[in-house]
């Protein structure tokens, strides 16, 4: 039960509604680890193709700010906890902005390969409009925009 109120604030959260549990401790932010084989083509990509700022920089762990309170943790597999994904990874870093088109604009510019390009007017694609591209260990990297209710 746990699990499902967690989740169901995280999706308040998400979608800009108040959210409040007293049984659940302040969080002040975010950050997702990923793990790279190749981190100068993981710093590429986070760095220049997203433009993301770099904000720490341990040779093996490199951290990009998303947003004020969210970091996207870039890690040497070989000096990780983890390790990079010998297959397909199971794991998509969801990024929300309410200027999809500009991020759109800024990826196609920067080279960015799409798995998805901006469709705008593509019918039956659910609650969102979104771009999705690859990041060099195959993570999928998903800039997304709540649509406005009908």
């Amino acid at each position: 039960m746990k699990i499902v109120s967690t989740l169901v604030i995280a999706a308040l959260l998400t979608i800009g509604l108040p959210a409040h549990a007293d049984d659940i401790p302040q969080v002040s932010a975010q950050v997702t680890f990923i793990y790279h084989k190749d981190m100068a083509a993981a710093e590429h990509f986070y760095g220049e193709v997203l433009g993301l700022k770099k904000t720490y920089d341990q040779g093996w762990v490199k951290m990009y700010q998303v947003t004020g309170q969210s970091v996207i943790g870039v890690v040497d597999s070989t000096r990780g906890y983890h390790k990079a994904p010998e297959t397909t990874p199971s794991v998509m870093l969801s990024v929300e902005t309410t200027d999809l088109e500009g991020w759109y604009k800024r990826l196609k510019d920067r080279g960015a390969t799409f798995l998805k390009e901006l469709d705008l007017n593509r019918s039956g694609n659910g609650l969102v409009n979104s771009i999705l591209l690859l990041d060099p260990a195959g993570y999928t990297v998903e800039f997304y925009r709540w649509k406005k209710p009908d």
